[in-house]
């Protein structure tokens, strides 16, 4: 059986309960909160399931999905150590979306009686998490904006950089964390597969980017930048 973790011995320091919440709070927080263990493809919550209370990424990745017309797929927001998961359906009765782990995952649920009293006693994490929603909403209004005005190409070079800035790069060889397939790319730019990869072969004869396998490196990040800002 796996250790669950407390508040004060957890490693993450982008955790803005940890980082923001009173230090008796924290004790509380150990009290009240699930902690899910969750395996890669695992559904965290499932479109039309009653919400409950918000999830908090301990450690891990996870790809929020809507299904939209004709059973196709859209991977509408991808979330790191220390995101929230499903704060966007708080005043929902039901959840409007999926939430899949990409690999395996630790996850910590707070539900809504007790996050509401959390926010009552601690203005500064409140505070800290409004600002969290305030940059997911941008982002989402930016990716809104840009499916609407940027082609494919330079889609798929907008989805790359998202990922970098969410995930972040493998120390060791610089490539992108995430386990994400080319069919979670094409998701995430609202294209097809074969014109994603399409696209990545010709990144890379371009020098934008790097192929290992299924890895990819941004070796021109800067190069990819210049793509969405023509």
């Amino acid at each position: 059986m796996t250790k669950t973790i407390s508040c004060q011995e957890c490693e993450n320091d982008r955790c803005l309960v940890k980082n923001y919440c009173d230090e008796k709070w924290l004790d509380k927080v150990d009290e009240v909160k699930e902690q899910l263990f969750e395996n890669e493809g695992q559904y965290i919550f499932s479109e039309g399931q009653r919400v409950r209370g918000v999830y908090i990424i301990q450690h891990g990745k996870v790809k929020v999905i809507s299904e939209e017309m004709r059973g196709k797929l859209r991977v509408v927001r991808i979330a790191g150590n220390g995101h929230f998961v499903g704060h966007h359906s708080l005043n929902y009765e039901a959840y409007p979306v999926n939430a899949v782990t990409i690999e395996n995952s630790t996850i910590c649920f707070i539900d809504n009686e007790n996050l509401y009293q959390i926010f009552m006693k601690n203005p500064k994490f409140t505070y800290e998490v409004m600002k969290f929603y305030v940059v997911e909403l941008q982002k989402m209004e930016s990716r809104l904006k840009n499916s609407t005005l940027l082609d494919c190409r330079e889609k798929v070079a907008e989805t790359l950089l998202v990922i970098k800035d969410v995930f972040g790069v493998n120390s060791l060889d610089k490539s992108l964390n995430g386990n994400l397939t080319r069919m979670d790319i094409a998701e995430m730019a609202g294209e097809n597969v074969e014109n994603v990869i399409r696209n990545l072969s010709n990144f890379e004869s371009e020098g934008l980017i790097v192929k290992k396998g299924k890895k990819l490196i941004l070796s021109d990040e800067e190069g990819l930048k210049k793509l969405i800002m023509s």
